[in-house]
């Protein structure tokens, strides 16, 4: 996709008569025309150059920012039942872009209209982006995967129960400015998924039974799962190393390993929840009690061996 320098596409103007809530989204690399990525949800431009005609123009003059120069925006319609408020909307969408590409994007303000006047809230919990690991474009293909998962999130925000909690850890992996928190939050909302029991079984401790669970989830062939296996393997290492104290906080050169396991760390949590939003039979069992899921998970992993640990 070529980048617009022009920066074409529908005016925010042109639909603002419609709009409830308007997100600004900061560096998010969308450089194609106005598009839909959900149902009442877009992504439209306003220009620097129009504010001073629209509707925002006393919100923005009363904050002492940037906003002036904003262009993207998450623009969500009006209707009379909105399944999530508006805090949780930007930063569903967010998520379901993350899980998608990771960029650099985040909201830093959010505009919801009260009646003719719109109400202007600074956000605190922003996405933080991973040098380690940044994608610099967004494609048409990836905003219409955000579209096909984003009602199973609505779900989970609304209606979850585990899945939920594992949506909310998730989520403060990725607004967390520290790795180590980051990291911690990141295998926590993977456990959530995956485990059902506290005892270790037939002499495998709990991270190998992690390890079964998540190939068998992710991946069907014998050797995509004893690759999925190492994976869970190193990442639920360096969760052991930060948690019994052998994750040190590197300074200057050193600094990038740390982000570079949390890379990896992330890279697990989004290829679970790829699956899980993928398939609403899977979201039900998950949803289920530890006794109900460790059926689940027995029948999932049923005639597969983990491969030995190389010493």
């Amino acid at each position: 996709m070529q980048k617009n320098d022009e920066r074409r596409g529908t005016p925010l103007l042109a639909t603002i008569d419609r709009a409830a809530v308007v997100v600004p989204l900061d560096d998010l690399p969308w450089y194609g025309d106005a598009v839909e990525v959900g149902a009442g949800m877009s992504l439209q431009r306003l220009h620097s150059s129009e504010l001073g005609d629209s509707v925002f123009k006393n919100a923005i003059d009363a904050i002492e920012t940037g906003l002036r120069s904003f262009d993207t925006c998450l623009v969500v319609e009006a209707t009379d039942r909105p399944r999530l408020k508006p805090a949780v909307l930007s930063a569903a969408f967010l998520f379901a872009l993350w899980l998608q590409r990771p960029t650099r994007a985040q909201a830093c303000y959010r505009f919801e209209r009260r009646g003719d006047a719109w109400r202007t809230t600074l956000l605190l919990d922003r996405f933080q982006f991973n040098r380690a690991r940044v994608d610099d474009e967004v494609t048409l293909a990836d905003l219409e995967a955000v579209g096909a998962v984003f009602p199973s999130l609505e779900d989970i925000a609304v209606d979850g129960r585990r899945l939920r909690t594992a949506l909310m850890l998730s989520l403060r992996s990725c607004e967390s400015k520290t790795w180590q928190v980051a990291l911690i939050c990141a295998v926590a909302a993977i456990e959530t998924v995956l485990t059902y029991t506290k005892k270790a079984k037939k002499g495998r401790g709990i991270a190998e039974r992690l390890a079964t669970c998540y190939a068998c989830l992710i991946a069907s062939s014998k050797t995509e799962r004893d690759g999925a296996v190492g994976e869970f393997r190193e990442i639920y290492g360096f969760r052991s190393d930060l948690v019994h104290g052998r994750g040190f906080d590197f300074m200057h050169d050193e600094a990038d390993a740390n982000l570079k396991k949390l890379a990896r760390v992330q890279e697990v949590l989004r290829r679970v929840w790829g699956r899980v939003l993928r398939d609403a039979t899977l979201r039900a069992e998950l949803e289920k009690d530890d006794a109900a899921r460790e059926v689940f998970f027995e029948r999932v992993c049923r005639g597969y061996a983990t491969p030995a640990r190389e010493r």
